[in-house]
C-alpha cells in the first residue's frame, strides 16, 4: 500500500517527484477523509506572529529552499 502524502498547493514539482517515486499525494486541506502518512509544505504559510497555521499529527517537511529532489530524500527518510 502506497504511503499518502499531503502537498500544499503550489509545490507541483514535489508532487510529481513523490509520485515518480511512488508515493500518492493529496492536497493539504483537500483530502477526502485520507489518512496522511507526511505533509510537505511551503514555510510561507505564517501569520504575522509567525505561528504556522497548519496543525498536524504527522511528520512536517519544509520545501522552502529545498529542490524537489531534496524534499522527496527527506520524505523517504522519515517514512521507510
Amino acid at each position: 500500500m502506497a504511503r499518502v502524502v499531503g502537498v500544499e498547493e503550489g509545490l507541483e514539482n514535489v508532487r510529481q517527484a513523490l509520485e515518480a517515486a511512488g508515493f500518492k499525494t493529496v492536497t493539504l486541506g483537500q483530502g477526502k477523509g485520507e489518512e496522511i502518512t507526511a505533509a510537505v509544505i511551503s514555510g510561507t504559510d505564517r501569520d504575522l506572529m509567525e505561528m504556522e497555521d497548519i496543525k498536524l499529527a504527522v511528520p512536517v517537511i519544509d520545501a522552502r529552499g529545498k529542490s524537489a529532489e531534496e524534499v522527496l530524500e527527506n520524505v523517504k527518510r522519515l517514512l521507510h
